[in-house]
């Protein structure tokens, strides 16, 4: 970043209203900086909404219970085909299609 702004202020030293170019260049970095903040400010806010609507679904995999040990390996038949997992919370149903002809 250093190297893209040291020409510029190189070329910048040489007009006569430096320092009103300085203070036009500070003030587009200052506007930045706060739109970058209300952005990130904007999106943990809206993880946050989300998080928070997903917990009072009943369907929601945030809902449902947790094993209480992680380390213990899953035993059962093995999903085949399609099937991506055993809950079926977390599958996704397609609807049937129904054909036009």
């Amino acid at each position: 970043m250093k190297k893209v702004f040291n020409p510029m202020l190189f070329l910048m030293s040489y007009a006569p209203d430096v320092e009103k170019n300085m203070e036009i260049i500070m003030s587009i970095l200052q506007a930045t900086t706060e739109s970058l903040k209300n952005i990130k400010s904007g999106i943990d806010n809206f993880h946050t909404s989300v998080l928070r609507v997903a917990s009072v679904m009943p369907n929601s995999p945030l809902n449902q219970k947790q094993p209480a040990s992680v380390s213990e390996p899953v035993t059962g038949p093995v999903p085949s085909g399609d099937a991506v997992s055993a809950d079926p919370a977390l599958q996704i149903q397609m609807p049937p299609q129904n054909s036009m002809e």
